[in-house]
């Protein structure tokens, strides 16, 4: 009781014939349980997920840094090594993406007036920004927000240092 069982074939007489594992495994492609977003997702959304990967790849490189992307079932995840931490989640749809990155829309460089505020109760609020992809043009543009939400950590660390600089007490040396 309780245990997962194997997936059965009744035939007409009543008895039941065990599936083989790639018939379980096709049943699960057509929109079974496990099923995660990347096998959901349409050619287009897929292709451009992967060449966004590609050239953020070729960033944390020069940066001794890789990107790697993890796939769940509903999201993927864009996520630095050296940092340690995902950056951006992506959702693919069969014809759009929606991105969820780290950076709050008023710190981004954003030309192509993609990026919308995220709602809190969306991307764990960690994520501060959202923008969707719908075959529009901004593929340029989604990438420049990502390599962004990549780059986020490292210059908010040095705001933060430059910060505590600043607050520090100076205090003249040599007088009594």
């Amino acid at each position: 009781v309780g245990t997962p069982r194997a997936e059965v074939r009744v035939l007409p007489s009543g008895l039941q014939v065990p599936l083989h594992r790639a018939q379980t495994t096709a049943r699960a492609l057509r929109g079974g349980h496990r099923m995660n977003v990347w096998a959901r997702a349409g050619r287009e959304p897929r292709e451009l997920i992967q060449a966004w990967h590609r050239e953020l790849q070729r960033v944390a490189r020069s940066e001794n840094d890789s990107i790697e992307m993890r796939v769940n079932r509903y999201w993927i995840a864009f996520r630095s090594e050296k940092q340690g931490r995902a950056f951006a989640e992506v959702r693919p749809s069969r014809s759009s993406i929606e991105v969820f990155i780290l950076p709050e829309r008023r710190n981004l460089s954003d030309p192509g007036g993609i990026a919308r505020t995220a709602p809190r109760t969306q991307g764990w609020n960690w994520f501060r920004t959202k923008f969707r992809i719908v075959g529009n043009g901004h593929e340029r543009a989604a990438l420049s927000l990502l390599r962004q939400s990549y780059e986020w950590p490292v210059r908010a660390a040095a705001r933060q240092k430059a910060a505590r600089r600043a607050r520090q007490v100076h205090l003249p040396v040599g007088q009594d």
